[in-house]
C-alpha cells in the first residue's frame, strides 16, 4: 500500500462520535510524525518562497546586503503595503479551502473545517460550531524591522494548512490561522491592541480612535475603512471563540543561540510596566547661577536613571529609558523640566511591583537630596501601562513539548536524548505578543526557533530556512496533538451524555411491546456506538475470592485492594506495547474513573524518569509537573580542585552509611541537587490500610522506573537499614502512618523485604512533602513526619522520594540546609562551617520542635540500626535520646560551647539538654513576639531582638537564620533604627537563599530593605505609634 495513500483522510471521531459516517480514528504519534515530515520535505521551500516574496513585493526596504533577500521591512499596520499583503493572505486561504472572516478590528480569521462541524453542539436551544484549533501572528513590522518577526507564524500556520488539504486530512475540530492587527504598535501606539480588544482587555472605542504616530494623524478606524478591512464581525471572544491559540514566533532574543537549543518552549510573558516619570527644577541662566543655587532637573534625572538600571543588573529585572525630553532646550539654559519613559519587567509581577514601589520612593529621595551643591527638585510618575505576568496553559505547552522532542527526535535518527538536549523548557518572553492576550480567555502556547545574533526589530534580522522549518513542523504537530485531546474531551463528553440518557431509559417501566423492543435496540446500538464497548476491552475485575493480578509492569489491570481499588495500567500503550513510552505522561485509559492509578514519564529529569501515585483529579491538576521537572537531575554542585566531591561516604555511628567532608567547607556552599523519582499521594496510606497491598502498589510503581533509577531505589532501601533485618520498633502511639492500630515493626515481615526497608518506609523517613498545587514547590510540613497531622493540609499534597538525599544523616543541629527550588530539584547548601571528617546531615524534622516531638518522631520514622540500638543513651537508666542519637537530644554535643568564655561546657548531658529545653522555650517565646512587633501593644527592644539571635546561634541553628534575620530587620525597621534594619535586611538576603533559594520572595522583600527602608511594607508601621528610633 502506498504510504502517502495510507495517510489519507485519517483522523478523528471515532464510530462513537454522531455525525462521522465513516469509521475514523484519532491520529497516532506516528500519524502526526509522517504529516511533520511530510511538511518538511514537501512544503520547505514553499515556506522560505512565501516569507521572502511577500516581504519583497509588500514593503521591502533598508538594504543591507547584495543578496535577493537582503533588505529588512517596513510594512506599518493599514499602510497600502500592509494592505497588499492581507489582501494576498485572503487568496492564499481560500485556496487552501478555508472559510474567511475580517473582524471590527481587521483581524483576519481563515479557518478550515473539521468534522466537529458535522455536530454543532446545542446553545440554548441553538446550533452553534465548535471553536477552532488557531495559529496566530501578526503581518505588520516594525518601521525598521526585518522578515521574520510575526510574518513567520501566519506563514507557517498557512503551511501547516497545506499540509492537512494535500494530505486530505481532516480535523476534529476546525483549524485555522488568524493575521492580529497592528501587533506592533508602531503605527498605532498600543501593541497588540486588536488582540488585546479580542480579548476584552481594550476597549473598542480607543483602539478605533488611535492616532497614528506620524503622519498626518489618521484614526486606526479611518484607515481600517480606506483599506476594506473594517469588518463587520465583533471582536470579541464570546463572538469569536478559540478552542487554543498557537503562536510560532522568532525568539528575538540570544539565548536558544548561545546554549545551542533548537525549539523553546514559552511558558508565559514577563510582566512589565510603562512610566512616565517627569522631574521639575527652575530653569535659570547656565553662566550666572553658581551650582548650590541650581535645581537641575536634568542632573535629576540622570542620577535616578542610573540608579535604576544599576539596581535593575542587581536584581534581575530590566530597565530601560527609550524617552527622554530636555525643556526648554537652551544650550545657555539649565533645563527646568525633563520627562522621560521608564520600562521595568520582570518575569515575577510580585516582584516588578515591589520594585516599581522602590524606585518611586528613591527617584523621590534622589530629588529631595542632590547634595549639598544642588537644590531639590520634584518629581511626578504617571503609569500608562501595567501589564502582568501572563502564564500559558498547561496542556498547550504539553502539546509544544511533545511535539518539538518529536521532531528533534527525529531529525537525530530516533535519539531521544540528543532531543532533549535541543529543547529549551520554561522560557519567559521578554517581548510582548498577541498570545499574552489571547491567553487571558483561552489555552495557548508559544513555540520559540533561534535569532541570529538575538537581532531583532532591526533590517538584519534573520532566522536560518532550517529553523523555520523546525518551528512550522513544531506547530503543526502542537496542533494536531491538542485537537486529538479536545477530540477526547468531546468525546468523552457525548459519551456521558449517552450514557445517562441510556440509564433512565433503562429504568422505565419494562413494556414487552414490539415497539418498546425496537426502541431499547436503538438505544442500545447508539450507546455502543457512543463508546461503551471499549469498557469491554478492559480487564475483567477479579472478585475477592480470585487471586489478585501479578504486579508486573508487563501484565497489569486492576484489582480489589481492601476496601479501596486500585488501579495501575493495562498493559496497553498507543505507541509503545506493553511499557510506558519515553515520553509524555502514561497511564491506563481506565484512570478517569478509578481511585488511583500509576502516571510514568521515563523522559523527564534527562532520562532519568519519574513516577506518580496519585489520583486522576489530581493529576489532572498537576500535568504541568514535566515543565518544571525536565531541569531536575541529580548532580554535584561543588568540586575540590582534583573535580571530586568534597565529601565522601563513611559509616556514621549509630545511623549507618552517610557523608562526611573530605575538606573545609565554608557557610553558603552549594553541595549538590536531586530529582524527585517517586511521588505518592498522602491519602494513599490511610485509603488503603492493608499495609502489604500498599507496598505492592508501591513496588509495582518503582518498577516502571529506569533501571538506572529503580537501582537508586533499591540502594537507598538498604541504607541504614532501621529494625536491621528483625522486627521493627513500634511508634509510640501503636500505630502506623495510616493511623490504623498496627504496628510498625510488622511491616518487613508483611513484605517480605527482609533485611532492606521497604518503600512506603523510605517515604515516610523524609520531610519532603509538596503542594503541587501550588505555583511554588517548597516542602510543606516538615517535622510533623508524613501520616501525622499537618494543619496546612490539602488534597494536593504528596510525599516525595529524592533517593539521592538518602546518605544525608539526620541530626536536629544540622549543618546542611536544603529547600526544593521552581524545578522540584532539592538543593543542599552548607549551613555553617564543616571541618574535614565532620557529617554532613540535614534536619528530617523541624530542629526547632520540643526534643521529646523530635525524639518520638525520630523513632518511630528513623530508626538507628539495631547493633547500636543502646549505645547512645546519655545514662544506663535513662531513655533521654532513645530513637534519635544526635547530640542535641543525647546531650553529648560537641556544638555547646560557652559564649562568655570560649571553651566547651563541662556539665552533665542531662544537665546540657536541660540548658537547651530551656532555650527553645526562650526562642519560641521571643519568636512569638516578634512576629507581633507591629501591633501597637507590642514590647520589643532591640535587647530582645539581639537576644533571639544569640540563643539560635548558641543552638547551633544556623541552618534557620533565614526567619530570624527577616524578624530582626522587620522589628528595626518598625523601631526606626534604619541602620540595624539594613544590615539584618542584608543577612537575611544571604540566609534566605541558603534556606529558601535565590528566587524565594523573602529574598525579594529582604532585598528592597536592604537598600531603602522606605521600600518595604514594615516602613509603613512606624507612622502607627512604633517610630520609637
Amino acid at each position: 500500500m502506498d504510504q502517502n495513500n495510507h495517510h489519507n483522510n485519517h483522523i478523528p471521531p471515532p464510530d462513537a462520535v454522531p455525525g462521522s459516517a465513516s469509521s475514523h480514528s484519532p491520529l497516532s504519534n506516528s500519524d502526526i510524525s509522517f504529516l511533520s515530515t511530510y511538511l518538511k520535505s514537501h512544503n520547505h521551500q514553499q515556506l522560505a518562497k512565501n516569507i521572502h516574496e511577500t516581504c519583497s513585493q509588500f514593503g521591502a526596504a533598508h538594504r543591507w546586503g547584495s543578496g535577493e533577500n537582503d533588505t529588512g521591512m517596513n510594512r506599518l499596520a493599514l499602510t497600502d503595503a500592509d494592505k497588499a499583503a492581507r489582501d494576498w493572505f485572503v487568496e492564499e486561504a481560500k485556496g487552501l479551502g478555508c472559510e474567511v472572516t475580517v473582524d471590527e478590528m481587521g483581524n483576519i480569521w481563515a479557518v478550515r473545517k473539521g468534522l466537529s462541524d458535522c455536530k454543532p453542539i446545542e446553545d440554548g436551544g441553538k446550533r452553534k460550531r465548535l471553536p477552532p484549533v488557531m495559529m496566530g501572528s501578526h503581518l505588520d513590522t516594525q518601521p525598521r524591522g526585518g522578515r521574520y518577526d510575526g510574518v513567520l507564524g501566519v506563514m507557517a500556520g498557512l503551511e501547516a494548512l497545506r499540509v492537512l488539504k494535500e494530505k486530505n486530512v481532516s480535523t476534529w475540530r476546525p483549524v485555522g490561522v488568524v493575521n492580529w492587527t497592528n501587533e506592533e504598535g508602531a503605527r498605532f501606539p498600543i501593541s497588540m491592541v486588536s488582540s488585546g480588544v479580542w480579548a476584552g482587555e481594550i476597549p473598542l472605542e480607543k483602539a478605533h480612535t488611535l492616532k497614528e504616530v506620524a503622519g498626518e494623524g489618521k484614526t486606526m478606524r479611518e484607515e481600517l475603512e480606506r483599506t476594506g478591512y473594517l469588518g463587520d464581525k465583533k471582536c470579541g471572544y464570546e463572538e469569536m471563540p478559540m478552542a487554543a491559540h498557537f503562536e510560532l514566533h522568532i525568539e528575538q532574543g540570544p539565548i536558544l543561540e548561545e546554549k545551542g537549543k533548537k525549539v523553546g518552549v514559552v511558558k508565559g510573558s514577563q510582566a512589565y510596566k510603562w512610566f512616565t516619570v517627569e522631574v521639575v527644577g527652575k530653569e535659570a541662566h547656565t553662566g550666572t547661577t553658581p551650582y548650590p543655587q541650581r535645581a537641575d532637573a536634568f542632573m535629576a534625572a540622570n542620577s535616578m536613571i542610573h540608579y535604576a538600571r544599576s539596581r535593575g543588573e542587581q536584581e534581575d529585572i530590566l530597565v530601560s529609558v527609550g524617552v527622554f525630553q530636555v525643556f526648554p532646550g537652551s544650550v545657555n539654559t539649565i533645563p527646568g523640566r525633563v520627562k522621560f519613559s521608564l520600562d521595568i519587567r520582570s518575569s515575577s509581577t510580585d516582584k516588578l511591583a515591589q520594585f516599581a514601589e522602590h524606585f518611586r520612593r528613591k527617584f523621590g529621595s534622589i530629588a529631595q537630596n542632590l547634595g549639598a551643591n544642588s537644590q531639590p527638585c520634584a518629581v511626578t510618575w504617571q503609569e500608562d501601562t501595567d501589564s502582568p505576568a501572563q502564564m500559558f496553559d498547561d496542556g498547550c505547552c504539553k502539546a509544544v513539548r511533545e511535539s518539538a522532542l518529536s521532531v528533534l527526535a527525529a531529525d537525530a535518527g530516533g535519539d531521544m536524548v540528543k532531543a532533549m538536549e535541543l529543547v529549551k523548557y520554561n522560557m519567559v518572553s521578554g517581548a510582548g505578543h498577541d498570545s499574552v492576550h489571547t491567553a487571558k480567555r483561552c489555552p495557548t502556547s508559544m513555540i520559540f526557533v533561534p535569532s541570529k545574533g538575538g537581532l531583532s526589530h532591526h533590517p538584519e534580522e534573520f532566522t536560518s530556512e532550517e529553523d523555520c522549518v523546525r518551528g512550522a513542523q513544531v506547530l503543526l504537530e502542537s496542533v494536531l496533538r491538542f485537537d486529538r485531546e479536545i477530540w477526547r474531551e468531546d468525546y468523552n463528553r457525548e459519551k456521558a451524555k449517552s450514557d445517562l440518557s441510556l440509564q433512565a431509559f433503562l429504568a422505565s417501566p419494562v413494556s414487552t411491546s414490539a415497539v418498546h423492543q425496537t426502541i431499547t435496540m436503538i438505544w442500545l446500538t447508539r450507546a455502543l456506538l457512543f463508546g461503551l464497548s471499549a469498557q469491554l476491552t478492559l480487564a475483567k475485575t477479579p472478585s475477592k475470592d480470585e487471586a489478585p493480578v501479578a504486579g508486573s509492569k508487563d501484565n497489569l489491570a486492576y484489582e480489589p485492594i481492601s476496601q479501596s481499588t486500585i488501579y495501575t495500567s493495562n498493559a496497553t500503550s498507543p505507541d509503545s506495547g506493553n511499557v510506558p513510552p519515553t515520553t509524555g505522561w502514561w497511564s491506563s485509559q481506565i484512570c478517569a474513573q478509578k481511585t488511583y492509578c500509576i502516571y510514568t514519564n521515563l523522559a523527564l529529569g534527562r532520562g532519568h524518569g519519574i513516577v506518580l501515585l496519585t489520583k486522576f483529579a489530581e493529576f489532572q491538576k498537576i500535568e504541568r509537573l514535566d515543565q518544571h521537572l525536565d531541569k531536575a537531575e541529580d548532580r554535584i554542585e561543588a568540586t575540590t580542585e582534583n573535580g571530586g566531591p568534597p565529601f565522601e561516604e563513611s559509616y556514621i555511628l549509630d545511623k549507618g552509611p552517610g557523608l562526611t567532608a573530605t575538606t573545609q567547607l565554608r557557610r553558603g556552599k552549594p553541595l549538590m541537587q536531586a530529582a524527585p523519582v517517586l511521588m505518592v499521594h498522602k491519602d494513599f496510606f490511610a485509603d488503603v490500610w492493608r499495609r502489604k497491598e500498599r507496598e505492592k502498589m508501591l513496588e509495582v510503581a518503582v518498577g516502571f522506573l529506569p533501571e538506572k533509577t529503580r537501582g537508586e531505589v533499591e540502594r537507598q532501601r538498604s541504607l541504614g537499614l532501621g529494625p536491621g533485618g528483625k522486627k521493627g520498633e513500634e511508634g509510640k502511639d501503636g500505630k502506623d502512618a495510616s493511623g490504623k492500630d498496627r504496628k510498625a515493626g510488622n511491616e518487613a515481615k508483611e513484605t517480605g523485604t527482609g533485611t532492606k526497608r521497604s518503600i512506603e518506609q523510605i517515604l515516610l523517613a523524609s520531610p519532603f512533602e509538596i503542594d503541587l498545587g501550588s505555583n511554588s514547590y517548597q516542602p510543606v510540613g516538615q517535622g510533623q513526619g508524613q501520616g501525622q497531622a499537618n494543619s496546612q493540609a490539602d488534597h494536593s499534597k504528596h510525599y516525595v522520594n529524592y533517593p539521592s538525599m538518602a546518605l544525608f544523616t539526620h541530626s536536629c543541629r544540622p549543618n546542611v540546609a536544603f529547600h526544593i527550588d521552581g524545578n522540584m530539584a532539592l538543593r543542599t547548601t552548607v549551613a555553617r562551617k564543616v571541618s574535614p571528617g565532620e557529617e554532613l546531615t540535614i534536619a528530617y524534622i523541624d530542629p526547632i520542635k520540643p526534643r521529646k516531638e523530635r525524639q518520638e518522631w525520630v523513632g518511630k520514622y528513623r530508626p538507628r540500626p539495631s547493633s547500636s540500638s543502646t549505645s547512645s543513651s546519655p545514662s544506663s537508666d535513662s531513655k533521654e535520646g532513645s530513637g534519635c542519637p544526635c547530640p542535641a537530644c543525647t546531650g553529648h554535643s560537641p556544638r555547646v560551647l560557652s559564649k562568655q568564655h570560649g571553651h566547651p561546657h563541662t556539665s552533665s548531658p542531662a544537665t546540657e539538654l536541660s540548658k537547651s529545653d530551656a532555650r527553645l522555650s526562650q526562642l519560641e517565646n521571643l519568636r512569638s513576639e516578634l512576629r507581633n512587633g507591629h501591633e501597637s501593644h507590642s514590647k520589643v527592644t532591640p535587647e530582645m531582638i539581639e537576644n533571639f539571635l544569640n540563643l539560635l546561634v548558641e543552638e547551633g541553628l544556623e541552618s534557620k537564620l533565614a526567619e530570624a534575620y527577616e524578624l530582626a530587620a522587620t522589628n528595626y525597621n518598625y523601631l526606626g533604627k534604619d541602620r540595624m534594619a539594613k544590615r539584618y535586611a542584608d543577612k537575611a538576603v544571604q540566609a534566605a537563599r541558603i534556606e529558601y533559594g535565590r528566587d524565594a520572595n523573602d529574598v525579594v522583600a529582604m532585598r528592597i530593605m536592604a537598600g531603602d527602608v522606605r521600600g518595604h511594607w514594615s516602613f509603613g508601621f512606624r507612622s502607627k505609634g512604633k517610630g520609637r528610633g
